[in-house]
């Protein structure tokens, strides 16, 4: 026996380098063992793909970076039924809303 001490060194995982998307923004955040990435898109632009990617353990982040896209207001089966029912304009207004964060109440 030697009667050595062995002491582990522990490298942090390094990842290339982000940048944040256009039209939205980027968070790192990091641990000690593992580093974060936090996307999320400026009003008006929706968050297409993960919200969080992680740094693994082979360098590479677990993810594909997202990408911000224009809101779209689209019309599904449910939204023609209460445009007709109620008018486009209150079915818009329903939407703003939501969006803002309003409760909406229920409509009998």
């Amino acid at each position: 026996m030697c009667g050595c001490i062995a002491a582990v060194l522990s490298i942090p995982v390094m990842c290339e380098p982000l940048v944040a998307p256009a039209n939205g923004s980027l968070l790192l955040s990091s641990d000690g063992s593992k580093s974060t990435a936090t996307f999320s898109c400026n009003h008006g632009y929706s968050l297409n793909g993960a919200q969080t990617l992680v740094c693994a353990a082979d360098g590479m982040w677990d993810k594909l970076v997202p990408t911000c896209g224009r809101f779209k207001w689209g019309m599904s089966g449910l939204d023609k039924f209460l445009g007709m029912a109620f008018g486009l304009q209150f079915v818009r207004l329903m939407y703003i809303m939501i969006m803002l964060g309003y409760y909406v109440p229920n409509i009998k």
